[in-house]
């Protein structure tokens, strides 16, 4: 049985081609305008697929245009009562997951906020993980985010799904289970 999970994090630069929509992360040797410098989520997704040997893998992307790794947004409800949400989290934990978390959908995200190095998406990620001392799905990780960043002027909207063109998962979840270590 297969217990690894990977949690994959970019924080840097995106691009997107305009005629194809296909969105790039942009390594810091990238040369501007040459695109076989960057990488694209095509290849992001082939490397994903190749990890036959974890069951739970998310990419949190802090980047522009990171939403171009998300096939479709996903959210779900988790009830308050203790019994239900562990009854959840065991089925959830059953199947195979290939979520993403990104900064931003389609469009330019903030680099950095209220003089730090960090963006506003990271700051709230941080803080959300820090003082999370329970089970977090990612979806209520997103909601999470989501919500402490209503009150920045010009901040796109963060997404959560599965990523685009995943494969080899035929019954698939939804949420990457983060779990506080003790």
């Amino acid at each position: 049985m297969i217990k690894k999970n990977l949690v994959i994090y970019y924080a840097g630069h995106g691009e997107i081609d305009k005629e194809s929509g296909e969105g790039y992360w942009i390594p810091s040797d990238a040369q501007e305008n040459k695109k076989y410098t960057w990488i694209p989520n095509s290849m992001i997704t082939n490397e994903i697929n190749a990890l036959n040997n974890f069951k739970h893998i998310i990419i949190i992307a802090d980047s522009c245009y990171s939403g171009t790794l998300t096939a479709s947004r996903s959210s779900i409800s988790i009830p308050n009562n203790i019994n239900k949400r562990m009854m959840n989290y065991r089925s959830f934990n059953n199947l195979k997951t290939r979520v993403a978390l990104t900064s931003g959908n389609l469009n330019e995200v903030q680099d950095s906020y209220e003089n730090t190095d960090h963006s506003p998406f990271a700051i709230s990620l941080n803080n959300i993980l820090n003082n999370n001392d329970d089970v977090l799905l990612s979806s209520e990780l997103h909601n999470n985010i989501a919500d402490s960043l209503l009150n920045i002027d010009n901040f796109p909207d963060p997404t959560h799904g599965i990523i685009k063109n995943a494969t080899g998962i035929q019954n698939f979840g939804r949420n990457f289970i983060f779990v506080t270590k003790n």
